[in-house]
């Protein structure tokens, strides 16, 4: 409800006003638009109104089409029920909101969309294949038969299968143990640097590797790590005090999932620095002030305040780097070589032979589905010990 001030034609004021909407039927919940249209919002009422007529018009149409078996009339079907259904949703939700804001849930429409249509309706397709006994041409043919649990059964005897997920286990655990203190030392490095155009011109210099595809990555690091290549000449001198002229960094399964983990995170280190950098910046000043008039120095300044104040940013990386080394890929594909394949042969390199080279999309399917169980347990347990933490 409005409130407003009665001004007199003294120029006084009398009280406070109040002035309900106007009221509107909860039928109009029915029709997308309908209620904002009759509550005064003309322009989003009528947006709403015409993505819910195509959407529900177009709906009709395609299930009213014959089936083909390239299965595009089951693609427009979900991608018109998409529409109306979050069309239908978000002029329901409007409708609990004060006036003036569908506008928000048009701009929050369109991205919504887009993650439905292409994360939401894959995953769900990929459980589905999981369950059948597809190929590439069943594909196309649709003539795929049940098979229920047997591409799991067959999972859990795939020897390859166990062996990636062991060494996603080693890159996960690798990550975790290097990855806490590159990025967070990196930002509290930039804004120990004063000078703005100074930090401006060291933080696009951090941020330039993430900029690059893995494939001119890696043929960057192969170029450096080749034996007797830069990085040996480099290290010449200590090689030689240990009597070697090079160190085998793509010829040791161990030395090498080291050196892909230490890549991945010279990459990404720069823009996961930007996002701490951001949340230093973010810390009221005010509490430094308060700490050193209490006496407080450096290091207590860091413990009692930067620290828990970084929690929150340190768990969302944290998430984010876990689920980033079980989906590793992109880097072993490009970096990987014969010598080492054994020893970095990780499940997306399995799920992609299996589906892209034999072509057994649905065993591929299945072992897509058990790899986003165990990572979402795992995210699960780590969320969980996250907030036991940022609650200490």
């Amino acid at each position: 409800m409005y409130i407003e001030q009665e001004i007199s034609a003294g120029g006084h004021s009398t009280g406070p006003c109040v002035r309900p909407h106007r009221h509107v039927s909860r039928l109009a919940w029915l029709c997308p638009g309908l209620f904002q249209y009759l509550r005064g919002e003309p322009v989003t009422g009528t947006i709403f109104f015409l993505l819910g007529v195509i959407s529900a018009t177009g709906l009709i149409f395609f299930c009213l089409e014959p089936a083909d078996p390239y299965g595009r009339t089951a693609v427009k079907i979900a991608i018109a029920a998409s529409v109306l259904f979050w069309v239908t949703l978000f002029s329901i939700l409007d409708a609990f909101q004060k006036p003036g804001r569908s506008a928000l849930y048009l701009i929050l429409l369109a991205p919504v969309l887009l993650f439905t249509i292409f994360t939401y309706y894959p995953i769900l397709w990929s459980v589905k294949l999981a369950f059948y006994d597809h190929n590439i041409g069943s594909l196309v043919h649709g003539d795929a038969p049940f098979v229920g649990f047997e591409n799991f059964q067959s999972m859990w005897h795939d020897e390859s299968f166990w062996l990636g997920i062991r060494n996603t286990l080693k890159f996960f655990f690798l990550g975790l143990l290097l990855g806490q203190l590159p990025a967070p030392t990196l930002a509290y490095l930039l804004n120990e640097v004063r000078h703005r155009k100074v930090q401006t011109f060291y933080k696009a210099v951090c941020f330039m590797p993430a900029l690059f595809s893995w494939p001119i990555i890696g043929a960057l690091w192969i170029w450096l790590l080749k034996p007797e290549g830069q990085l040996d000449v480099l290290l010449s001198p200590i090689l030689a005090m240990a009597g070697r002229t090079d160190v085998a960094w793509l010829g040791d399964p161990t030395i090498a999932r080291v050196v892909f983990v230490a890549v991945g995170l010279w990459m990404g280190s720069g823009a996961s620095a930007l996002i701490w950098l951001a949340s230093l910046v973010a810390i009221d000043p005010t509490l430094y002030h308060a700490a050193e008039i209490d006496g407080a120095g450096h290091w207590k300044k860091f413990a009692h305040i930067t620290l828990p104040m970084l929690v929150p940013t340190w768990i969302v990386l944290m998430v984010l780097g876990c689920i980033g080394m079980f989906a590793i890929f992109d880097q072993v594909i490009v970096m990987a070589n014969p010598q080492i394949r054994e020893g970095v042969f990780v499940v997306m390199l399995h799920i992609f032979e299996q589906g892209f080279h034999y072509g057994y999309v649905g065993y591929a399917s299945a072992i897509s589905l058990a790899l986003a169980v165990v990572v979402f347990l795992l995210t699960a347990v780590n969320l969980k010990l996250s907030s036991r933490v940022e609650m200490t």
